[in-house]
């Protein structure tokens, strides 16, 4: 068996391991790592945040036994938390309006847009925000360890909180349209906002920055915005000096990071951090 540390571990010096009652903890899973949060109830105060990067991308059995062995060995997430949301990252969830949903439907519209493997569920995500369903595809043993690990979470797919995170955001401000880009090291998001309305939720594989390049552009054309004029704002795994930033510097004119978000408070180690950086984990609280 693996060791399995941490890469990040930023955790208050005031936090009590022992005492979870008014606390909710928040977990994204991916196949190339995990991480949590903890936010205090009482004071709406983040004061723990921990990532595990895997060296590579884990098959399904070797990220169930990590999700297991992490759980167990984590002084924190042993305590058996009350409050518990879990954000599954993968590739298949689809957007549905909830004027044509049909919850006995859900595989078939599923299957319009996505293929349903062997050993997968089918879980329904709502957004109140946007009057519409995500349906999202895990695999059986996944759900079944989760659930066994954390018996008390709700399940919840990242795309969910991130648009309705992003639609809260976006509704405050002025911009007729803007662009969220949520880039990670293999995938990025794109959000697409006009008229505080959602128009576009995609998500795109790359390896490489000339890729990244090439499949914005192409959505770009595709939804007929134009570069040098629309706002985007990224958040996720993206540094300045990245080759990534540097074809969005070419390319696209208005681009700033997203600040955080000042409905909450942060320790002192977690500000330490870019305003950008695990912004799924920093702001699902907002609408879960």
């Amino acid at each position: 068996m693996q060791v399995l540390k941490p890469n990040i571990s930023l955790i208050d010096d005031a936090f009590k391991v022992n005492e979870v009652e008014n606390n909710r903890l928040f977990i994204s899973i991916s196949f190339n790592g995990i991480s949590y949060s903890i936010i205090n109830n009482a004071n709406n105060q983040f004061f723990v945040l921990e990532s595990y990067s895997f060296q590579k991308q884990e098959t399904l059995f070797q990220l169930c036994e990590n999700i297991s062995q992490i759980s167990k060995e984590n002084p924190i997430l042993k305590q058996g938390f009350n409050d518990v949301t879990i954000l599954i990252q993968n590739h298949k969830s689809t957007l549905i309006p909830n004027s044509l949903f049909d919850e006995s439907n859900k595989k078939q519209y599923f299957e319009f847009n996505q293929i349903i493997e062997n050993a997968e569920d089918i879980l329904v995500d709502q957004l109140a925000n946007i009057k519409a369903v995500n349906l999202f595809a895990i695999n059986q043993s996944l759900l079944q360890n989760l659930k066994n690990n954390f018996p008390k979470a709700k399940i919840i797919h990242s795309s969910t909180a991130l648009i309705e995170s992003l639609f809260i955001i976006n509704k405050t401000k002025s911009a007729i349209e803007e662009v969220y880009l949520n880039i990670q090291s293999n995938y990025f998001e794109i959000i697409y906002f006009k008229d505080s309305k959602l128009q576009l939720n995609n998500n795109f594989n790359y390896k490489t920055a000339e890729d990244f390049a090439y499949y914005l552009l192409f959505a770009f054309e595709q939804l007929q915005i134009k570069p040098d004029e629309i706002k985007v704002t990224l958040l996720g795994e993206i540094e300045k000096d990245s080759a990534i930033y540097e074809y969005l510097f070419k390319y696209i004119m208005n681009i700033e990071f997203i600040s955080r978000n000042e409905k909450f408070n942060y320790s002192e180690k977690i500000q330490s951090l870019p305003s950008h950086y695990f912004y799924l984990l920093l702001n699902s609280a907002t609408c879960v």
